[in-house]
């Protein structure tokens, strides 16, 4: 299955439900199920402007799935600014022509972390027998 890093607080807000678009500087072909890993980084400054306890945040961990169903490339400011109550994203984030958003729905949190080393990008990961999440080298966009 895929499997997207996010730092935190985003991957508890996409996994609430409250952020349905994640920002990337990469686009996306691939549509479906999509696990959140919440990376070993968290944004300090973003768990500031919105409020968040950083200590009560997991890190390195698999939180939950979603739907990942569209990629909206943003060709300007002010559409990126038009969703930030879906991304949370300061503007400092946008680089023109060079952002795009994942659409993500149906945000499921599972009832316990399951703790893995993230990578950058999206990357396949699967579950043995034994319930283990295994990754694969592979990266994937």
């Amino acid at each position: 299955m895929k499997c997207l890093s996010v730092k935190q607080p985003y991957a508890d807000l996409i996994l609430s439900g409250r952020k349905t678009i994640e920002n990337r500087h990469w686009n996306a072909a691939y549509r479906g199920d999509l696990l959140i890993h919440a990376s070993a980084n968290v944004d300090a400054e973003g768990c500031k402007r919105l409020g968040i306890d950083p200590a009560k945040l997991a890190k390195g961990a698999i939180l939950g799935k979603v739907r990942m169903v569209d990629v909206i490339k943003y060709d300007s400011l002010d559409k990126f600014r038009f969703l930030y109550t879906k991304h949370f994203a300061p503007d400092a984030y946008y680089d023109e022509g060079k952002t795009f958003g994942l659409v993500m729905t149906q945000p499921q949190r599972f009832p316990k972390p399951v703790l893995l080393k993230g990578r950058l990008g999206m990357f396949e990961v699967r579950l043995t027998r034994t319930g283990r999440i295994e990754t694969n080298a592979k990266r994937q966009k």
